[in-house]
């Protein structure tokens, strides 16, 4: 029997089968639920597409690089299938053709490549009429072009950009021809407005009687010089593009609407439009231009027209390279393209033949904030990685409000941990490729760098040196606190335009051993809205396992998940929430309460969530005596979690029992302190760092010395809470108050956006 960790681990060793469990399991994360259609009679890249009614017409397009596909195949929306196979005439071309449909009979082909490899470009243009099964050729464009763009727009088909027949060099011509009913109604094209910027491989729509080109490319593999069979060579420097125009008089001047947010190309047949939303279907985002790897994306972006904004409405279950896309309702489609390395990976790997289908969300009014001078700004964030912890978490969430507040926001993350489902698509934060992250700097009204981390510092170090301008509009987000630990970022932070850190503790600290900025500020982390909303709710989403990072969660009430945690309805259950690491202090905390419980006799429960993985909590779990056992059992010891709020509404009492690395300093801050505090909890933290920045003794919750020392002084406050629990309501009722008034997030806004003025 095939086992499940072994499917999850390498499905496409256990073929299709096992890959379509793989692709049901792991969908769902963002909301959209992807299952399999009938796959496409041949894997296919580079194809076109057009739909007429329910039917989506996939043309031609590369089987492997030596071999070209010169079919259409139709695929039954509605019935979910394929129904025919269509032959092309000849001077069709195979792959990067431009392809635009009147929606209602006639498909259009104009130029692309003619044979395998990268063969040269063709200026033919053929009609074909779906009706009456019948082809016909148009006249040809002025010159052949690789890759372009084409819309049937106001009776007229309206050819954009593209690239030479040498596949590479990028032209900006707009040339237009009259036609109706698949016959053209004047002799040749014409030429119309160029568009501002050169590029091939485009995304285009049109909507509202307007004509919209998004992102695109300049270069691309081109032919070896002077090889017959056209042989391609990656050894050609590209730039993706992400400027977008609209044109809403074909006589007039284009004008540039909101870049896009992932600059993408190779979407050229996955663009679809539904409800007057432009989708962006994934796509290519880079190549190197030393070594020649590619990188791909998975999101959906999405663009609002009339609000001229650009959102990322979910993820494909892989990344995926130029597939054909078509929607029926509220029925998506993809079918074909390149897929990323299975099962997570984000470099082309397989031409596939696979057809994806999804349930589109409804469009609904995003959250809109007043912009606090916001709107209209590109803000780079680079992150050291995108782990579930703190820092990450406090910066997408952050990333988000920007969004609604208008700014366009790109996110990057020094450690390249992107593959798979992570947290930018959790959150629907655009996710650029970190080699992309210092051009786009250089482009940007100003870029976050999040965290002194080693990975952070080396990002810096080498933006800087490229461009030193970027200095001036660069901010650096300290969530630190052990300055010992993090020397490289300390030797750099003076160049930074601003500092800011999450306490006047950290601060102190970073004064008395490093050279700081001209301007610093201390902002205590807000918690987002979204939490917030959450704090008032009788049920949440709860982890289904402990020992799982990514999972399907159940919403369930408090006392169900007090069940499934193994307490009962007299158990004082204290929570810890944290990365688990020795300066973090819960190995301490769980002797220290172990010790108390066994001592007084008390119904405490602990619940423990922040391992870093099976491995670590299975080395915990092995290690701990009869007594710990007793208050720490497996099923309240838990991996770090994507749903966390749950945790907080089955606990009595929180507490942050950070130590610090060096000198007892604490925490920087603990975002989770104050969250604990939105759900009601009494807290309980060490006297030092952010942690006495946030409790008030005696009113939310109370203090205790760092190390050993301090350990008898949190057992008798932990005691008293367990036996006193109108003591332990009476505390967290003013905690909450306490935490709603003070770190909201529209707070932080401002003081940022103020402190921003210092760097736009």
């Amino acid at each position: 029997m095939v086992r499940v960790s072994a499917w999850l681990k390498n499905p496409r060793r256990w073929g299709r089968e096992a890959e379509a469990w793989w692709l049901r399991r792991r969908a769902p994360r963002d909301g959209l639920e992807w299952t399999n259609a009938a796959p496409c009679p041949e894997p296919l890249l580079d194809a076109g597409g057009a739909q007429i009614g329910d039917l989506l017409y996939v043309a031609c397009g590369y089987k492997s690089l030596d071999a070209t596909n010169e079919e259409i195949f139709v695929f039954d929306m509605r019935r979910e299938r394929w129904v025919g196979r269509i032959a092309t005439p000849a001077g069709l071309a195979h792959s990067h053709c431009a392809v635009a449909s009147d929606g209602h009979r006639h498909i259009y082909f104009a130029s692309g490549q003619l044979g395998p490899q990268c063969g040269p470009a063709v200026p033919n243009v053929f009609s074909y009429d779906a009706r009456e099964d019948r082809w016909r050729e148009l006249p040809s464009v002025p010159a052949p072009r690789y890759a372009a763009t084409m819309q049937y727009w106001r009776g007229r088909l309206h050819v954009v950009g593209g690239a030479d027949e040498d596949r590479w060099t990028a032209r900006a011509d707009h040339w237009s021809l009259a036609v109706s009913e698949g016959r053209p109604d004047e002799a040749s094209w014409r030429a119309e407005q160029p568009i501002p910027v050169a590029g091939m491989h485009r995304s285009s729509a049109v909507v509202g009687d307007i004509l919209y080109v998004f992102g695109g490319q300049q270069g691309d593999f081109q032919p070896i010089a002077g090889d017959p069979q056209c042989t391609c060579t990656g050894r050609t420097p590209e730039i993706y593009l992400s400027s977008a125009f609209q044109l809403s008089d074909p006589s007039g001047d284009w004008s540039s609407v909101a870049d896009v947010p992932i600059a993408v190309s190779h979407c050229d047949s996955s663009t679809v439009v539904v409800d007057g939303r432009i989708l962006l279907i994934g796509g290519q985002i880079y190549k190197d231009p030393d070594e020649f790897y590619q990188r791909l994306t998975g999101a959906i972006q999405a663009y609002d027209p009339v609000a001229d904004r650009w959102s990322i409405l979910g993820q494909l279950p892989y990344t995926l390279k130029i597939p054909v896309a078509g929607r029926l309702g509220d029925r998506l489609f993809v079918v074909a393209g390149q897929r990323g390395s299975r099962p997570d990976g984000d470099r082309p790997d397989e031409i596939t033949r696979e057809t994806l289908t999804t349930t589109l969300p409804k469009a609904s009014a995003p959250r809109v904030r007043d912009s606090a001078g916001y709107a209209g700004r590109k803000i780079l964030l680079v992150s050291h990685d995108l782990s579930r912890s703190g820092a990450p978490l406090l910066l997408l969430d952050t990333a988000q409000a920007l969004m609604e507040c208008g700014a366009t926001v790109r996110l990057a993350t020094a450690a390249d941990d992107v593959k798979g489902w992570n947290l930018a698509c959790q959150f629907g934060v655009p996710l650029i490729p970190i080699e992309n992250a210092i051009a786009v700097a250089a482009a940007s009204d100003a870029v976050i760098a999040n965290t002194a981390s080693d990975l952070t510092a080396a990002w810096v170090r080498r933006c800087l040196a490229s461009n030193p301008f970027v200095g001036q509009r660069l901010v650096w987000w300290v969530h630190e606190i052990d300055v010992e630990m993090f020397s490289h970022a300390a030797e750099l932070l003076h160049l930074a335009a601003l500092a800011i850190f999450d306490s006047a503790a950290a601060r102190s600290a970073w004064q008395a051993a490093a050279a700081l900025p001209p301007r610093v500020h201390v902002m205590h982390p807000p918690l987002s809205d979204g939490f917030i909303e959450q704090t008032d709710r009788a049920s949440l989403p709860f982890p289904a396992r402990p020992q799982a990072r990514r999972q399907r969660p159940v919403v369930l009430g408090r006392d169900d998940i007090r069940r499934r945690l193994g307490v009962s309805k007299d158990d004082f259950v204290l929570l810890c929430v944290g990365s688990f690491e020795p300066r973090k202090g819960q190995r301490m905390l769980i002797g220290s309460i172990a010790r108390l419980a066994a001592a007084r006799k008390l119904p405490i429960k602990l619940l423990i969530v922040g391992m870093h993985g099976r491995p670590d909590r299975s080395a915990l779990l092995k290690e701990l005596t009869e007594d710990e056992r007793a208050v720490l059992s497996p099923a309240r010891t838990y991996v770090q979690q994507s749903v966390i709020a749950s945790f907080y509404l089955a606990s009595d009492a929180f507490v942050m029992n950070s130590q610090g690395a060096a000198q007892g300093r604490g925490e920087a801050f603990g975002r989770v302190t104050t969250e604990a505090m939105a759900f009601g909890l009494p807290v309980l933290g060490t006297s030092a760092g952010g942690t006495a920045e946030i409790i008030e003794p005696g009113v939310t919750g109370y203090l205790y010395p760092t190390g050993e020392a301090g350990q008898p002084e949190l057992q008798r406050q932990v005691e008293a809470l367990a036996r006193d629990r109108s003591l332990a309501r009476r505390l967290g009722a003013a905690g909450r108050t306490s935490a709603l008034a003070r770190f909201r997030q529209g707070e932080l806004l401002s003081e940022l956006a103020e402190e921003l003025r210092v760097v736009w």
